[in-house]
């Protein structure tokens, strides 16, 4: 692999662990919000979740279009089984480290 194959790797890990961190924080503020009864944090939890979701889904989107372009289809797809799952295990137990349920 190319070292700009792999920096490319680390650079969408990065990015997902910010995603993952950014909706672990804004359920906690949106928890608080509903505990406290502040509407103020309730809206604003609330605005960054779906703003965390979008970061997400767009990381992802944008790193299986680079793995499709730098790769033959058939490789993409495997790596893409092999990989996607791994990537959701990790943002799970990122999540539910920073989230007391």
């Amino acid at each position: 692999m190319s070292d700009s194959t792999i920096k490319s790797i680390f650079d969408h890990l990065r990015n997902m662990f910010i995603g993952a961190t950014t909706l672990a924080f804004a359920v906690l503020l949106t928890k608080d919000g509903l505990n406290s009864g502040s509407m103020y944090h309730t809206v604003l939890g609330s605005l960054s979740i779906v703003g965390a979701f979008g970061l997400l889904a767009y990381n992802s989107l944008h790193g299986m279009k680079k793995l499709q372009d730098s790769l033959s289809k058939p490789k993409a797809i495997i790596i893409s089984i092999i990989y996607y799952p791994i990537i959701l295990e990790i943002i799970r137990v990122d999540w539910m480290s920073r989230i007391d349920f």
